[in-house]
C-alpha cells in the first residue's frame, strides 16, 4: 500500500513520453485544456458583451448609482467546473516542480515521529518517538504536520475519513515512501504521512488520493465474514464480496491475465509482466497487484478527464463512472480541491 516517490516522478516522465497506457500527461493536461478552450472563449467573448452593454447603462445612470453599484460586492457562486478542471490539469502536470521539503539524509528503516489521534476534522494527542538530531527537528515542526492534516480534509469530505484513527507523521529519509496508510482494526485505519517528502503538494495530493483509495476498497463492507475457500477475488486472507469494488475491478479487467501474474509476482518479474501489458495499466506500479491497480486506477478517475475507453486501461478509469456514489466524490473533491488550491 506505500508508493515510492521517485516512481511518481518516472510514471510522470513515462506518461508525458507516451500515451501508450490512459493517455499520459497530455491526456490530462493539454487534452484537458484543449477540450475546454473553445468553451472559455466563448464565455470570454460573452463577457467581453455583456461588458461593453453594461458600460452604456453605466453612462446613463446619475452619479448615485454608479456610487451604490460602486460598494455593493458581489456573492461568491460555486466554482466554474471548467476553470476548475484546467487548473487541476495544470496542478498536476506540474508535479515534482514545487520541491520537496527538507532534506533529511536516507534512514535505514521508516521512522516514526509523532502519532496523532483523529476525532473528526481535528487531531490531538500527539505521542512523540525519541529521536534526535535532524529527525528532531522534523518531530517538533507542528504547523508542518497541522497544514498536512488540514489540507487533507478540505479535499476529502468528513464522511469519508470516518475510519481514519491515527494520524502518523514518519520519516524515512527524502525521496522514498511519501505516504501509506494501515489497518489498526476493521473499520480503523492509520494515515501516515513522511514530511520530508510532503513539501511538494502535487505529489502529495497523488499519494493520499491513492492511499485513500486502499481504504474504501479494503474496507470491511467490501469482505465476506465467512470461510473457506474463495469463489471471489481473495486478498490476503480474506474473500470479497460479489458486488465489492475489488471483485468487480478483478472480474472485468484481471481473470485472463492474473496466473501469468502469479508466475510474474514468484519470479520477481513484475516489470516484464507490465512491459507484456503495458496498455492495460495506467502505471506501471499498477501492476504490482490488483490492491494496487485498482488504487491507480481510482486516482486518475480523480485527477482525469473522462477518457474515451480506447485501451484496457482507460476502461479501468471509465469502471468508476458505473457507480453514482464515486461520481458524485469525484465532484465533491474537485470542488474542494479547488477551493483549497486556486486562491493561493
Amino acid at each position: 500500500m506505500k508508493i515510492k516517490k521517485l516512481l511518481f516522478v518516472l510514471v510522470a516522465a513515462l506518461l508525458l513520453l507516451s500515451a501508450a497506457s490512459c493517455g499520459g500527461d497530455d491526456y490530462y493536461t493539454e487534452d484537458y485544456e484543449e477540450g475546454y478552450t473553445e468553451a472559455i472563449d466563448d464565455e470570454v467573448d460573452e463577457e467581453e458583451v455583456d461588458e461593453e452593454a453594461t458600460d452604456e447603462v453605466d453612462e446613463e445612470e446619475t452619479d448615485d448609482e454608479e456610487t451604490e453599484e460602486d460598494s455593493t460586492e458581489e456573492p461568491t457562486g460555486p466554482i466554474d467546473e471548467t476553470a476548475c478542471g484546467i487548473f487541476l490539469g495544470d496542478f498536476f502536470a506540474e508535479e515534482g516542480e514545487s520541491g520537496s521539503g527538507p532534506e533529511v539524509s536516507e534512514q535505514d528503516e521508516e521512522t516514526i515521529l509523532v502519532t496523532y489521534q483523529v476525532n473528526g476534522d481535528e487531531i490531538s494527542d500527539p505521542v512523540e518517538a525519541d529521536v534526535s538530531g535532524e529527525l528532531a527537528g522534523l518531530q517538533q515542526d507542528t504547523q508542518a504536520q497541522e497544514e498536512i492534516w488540514d489540507y487533507f480534509i478540505h479535499f476529502m469530505p468528513a464522511e469519508q475519513r470516518e475510519t481514519i484513527a491515527e494520524f502518523i507523521i514518519f520519516t524515512d529519509g527524502t525521496d522514498n515512501v511519501l505516504a501509506a496508510v494501515d489497518q489498526l482494526g476493521p473499520d480503523a485505519w492509520t494515515l501516515e504521512i513522511d514530511i520530508a517528502d510532503a513539501g511538494d503538494k502535487a505529489q502529495l495530493t497523488y499519494s493520499l488520493l491513492h492511499e485513500f483509495a486502499h481504504i474504501f476498497t479494503l474496507a470491511s463492507t467490501q469482505f465476506t465474514t465467512g470461510g473457506g475457500a474463495c469463489a471471489t477475488y481473495q486478498t490476503d486472507e480474506n474473500c470479497t464480496t460479489e458486488d465489492s469494488y475489488l471483485n468487480l475491478f478483478y472480474q472485468q479487467f484481471w481473470t485472463d491475465i492474473y496466473p501469468e501474474w502469479e508466475v510474474a509476482y514468484a519470479d520477481d518479474t513484475i516489470e516484464d509482466f507490465y512491459e507484456q501489458y503495458s496498455d492495460q495499466f495506467v502505471t506501471d506500479y499498477a501492476a504490482t497487484d490488483p490492491d494496487e491497480d485498482i488504487a491507480e486506477a481510482w486516482l486518475y478517475f480523480i485527477i482525469s478527464p473522462q477518457p474515451a475507453g480506447d485501451t484496457i486501461a482507460e476502461q479501468k478509469i471509465l469502471f468508476f463512472y458505473d457507480f453514482p456514489e464515486m461520481v458524485e466524490l469525484r465532484e465533491q473533491i474537485h470542488n474542494n480541491l479547488c477551493a483549497s488550491l486556486m486562491d493561493q
